[in-house]
């Protein structure tokens, strides 16, 4: 029989990857291949076995030693943030206040007066001032252009005086019930925005419009398939990306598949909007709906049992109460749905789980975003609940201070992944991204090492947590497939053919170098949807 070798970019039927080192559960096989039709695998095995049942036709790929995963799904991901996230300013690692005063200076020079000044990424933690970032500071650099500056988190913000005059911010005007509108000793605002009270600014700033915002998220996708995602489960996602979502779909420019968590004030059009979505439709669907109940570690407002060690009288807060959580978990039990609950510090999680207990509400619908903090006895809970635990591995390396912040004690328990998993709970991981970056082999690397090379603090309490190679891919592979029943994140005859080719011949590589693992091709339901310019199957 003549076998056809052919162009990664064709459109595939019969599709046989050859010569490769395929991870077929736990280990590595050598010299394996496999053969995938209608968007399936239904073969895997030795190579000389694959080569007697190719089909005339059938288009194969040699890939000449370099390993096959099940594509990777990032379980948390806000798409539409990621996408207008590229639209601002990049404030990440910026160093000071003066620096960033900079960044505005230029940005208000490019724009002319009156232009929107939007930007994030900014940390306090780093900038040589130690202290927050204030209106009166973006003031001198920016007086004509109102300025909209997010924390790194997503959770604070910063605006200047015309953007809080836009927005009708003034001393008269009272915190939102799940929101901070924080104030100099006189009552005036000083433009520091925590959790609730960012969307009174946000709801003045002139919105992208419906082809801008399609264009965005069309662009973001392609970079997540050039990292490995072949799946990712976007989460506080509006109706505006929900159509946009839609529209690529339409057209069969949505080449990975999506997940979609609606925002919490979509809950009660959830159903209608589902039926929006060919339920059949393996690319894009809705699967539940995302909350929050507390804030971020890195803006003191995740909510926890004692003080902040270094912000001592502060345990943070509580974005909903008991009784909201618990008619969320009723009206979602009746419908079937899945609720991605934000929880970080170890108060808000216990509220979580006094919630599910309450509710009667099963694991397998509630998913707990973050679990940054647990303890010996949430973690019995837990164990008891089994709801899934979505976890960002790369907070280990940006949140640098959280020994000081925490305390020895409580950092034992803090992203505690491997004990996690070793309790028997469904872990899958994600970036969080533009929290963090959208590269899951940057994550993969924090699992593993912990901060060890970066010399963080929190490695000499926590040095017990670190994964292997292995576990760290199951995280973001069979683990995150089965939040949503998934019939992919395992290699295996009869699972969809979500498939990523990396530019290595072992998974027995130096630890260090993890974070630079380069994709050669993704593939989504048997069609190669990536590869990178210079690969050619041999």
């Amino acid at each position: 029989m003549s076998v056809q070798y052919f162009d990664l970019g064709s459109v595939l039927s019969g599709l046989v990857l050859l010569h490769a080192n395929i991870l077929v559960g736990d280990s590595l096989k050598e010299d394996f291949g496999l053969i995938i039709r209608n968007g399936k695998i239904v073969f895997v095995g030795p190579s000389a076995e694959v080569l007697r049942r190719i089909d005339a036709g059938d288009k194969v790929i040699d890939l000449n030693g370099k390993v096959v995963l099940p594509g990777l799904c990032d379980a948390h991901i806000h798409l539409l943030g990621l996408a207008i996230a590229h639209m601002m300013l990049d404030l990440r690692n910026v160093p000071s206040i003066k620096v960033l005063k900079d960044l505005v200076r230029r940005k208000a020079e490019e724009l002319g007066p009156g232009k929107w000044i939007l930007g994030r990424g900014w940390d306090q933690e780093i900038f040589a001032e130690k202290r927050y970032p204030n209106r009166w500071d973006l003031d001198e650099v920016s007086p004509r252009n109102p300025v909209f500056l997010v924390r790194v988190c997503g959770h604070i913000a910063v605006a200047n005086t015309l953007a809080l005059k836009i927005a009708g911010i003034d001393k008269l005007t009272k915190d939102p019930p799940d929101g901070v509108i924080e104030r100099a000793d006189d009552g005036e605002p000083t433009g520091i925005l925590r959790e609730g009270a960012l969307s009174l600014v946000r709801k003045v700033i002139p919105q992208p419009s419906m082809d801008d915002i399609e264009r965005a998220l069309e662009g973001v996708l392609q970079e997540l398939l050039k990292v490995g995602l072949t799946t990712v489960h976007a989460v506080s996602v509006t109706r505006e990306e929900l159509t946009a979502l839609q529209r690529l779909r339409e057209k069969g420019k949505l080449r990975l598949k999506v997940r979609v968590y609606l925002e919490r004030g979509l809950l009660n059009d959830l159903k209608r909007l589902q039926t929006s979505v060919n339920a059949d439709d393996r690319v894009l669907r809705i699967s539940g709906v995302k909350i929050l109940v507390d804030g971020s570690l890195g803006g003191r407002t995740a909510a926890l049992m004692d003080a902040y060690s270094d912000d001592p009288g502060n345990k943070g807060e509580l974005l909903m109460s008991r009784n909201e959580l618990i008619d969320i978990f009723k009206l979602a039990k009746n419908l079937g749905i899945q609720v991605a609950v934000h929880a970080i510090g170890d108060r808000a999680l216990k509220e979580v789980l006094d919630a599910m207990e309450i509710s009667g509400i099963q694991g397998d619908l509630i998913r707990i975003e973050h679990a940054s903090l647990i303890s010996p006895v949430l973690l019995k809970r837990l164990r008891r609940l089994m709801p899934h635990i979505v976890v960002q591995p790369h907070f280990i390396i940006t949140d640098w201070w959280i020994v000081r912040r925490l305390g020895e004690e409580r950092a034992r328990w803090t992203y505690a992944f491997k004990t996690l998993l070793k309790s028997g709970l469904n872990v899958a991981a994600s970036s969080d991204a533009p929290v963090e970056p959208h590269n899951p082999w940057e994550s993969i690397y924090a699992a593993i090492t912990r901060g060890k090379y970066e010399g963080r603090e929190l490695f000499k309490y926590t040095y017990m947590e670190c994964l292997s190679l292995l576990d760290a891919i199951k995280m973001y592979t069979e683990n995150a497939a089965r939040i949503t029943g998934e019939n992919a994140g395992i290699i295996e005859v009869g699972r969809d053919a979500d498939l990523v080719v990396i530019d290595a011949h072992t998974l027995e590589m130096n630890e260090r170098n993890i974070r630079g693992v380069r994709i050669l091709a993704a593939i989504v339901n048997g069609e190669v949807v990536y590869q990178e310019e210079n690969f050619k199957g041999r």
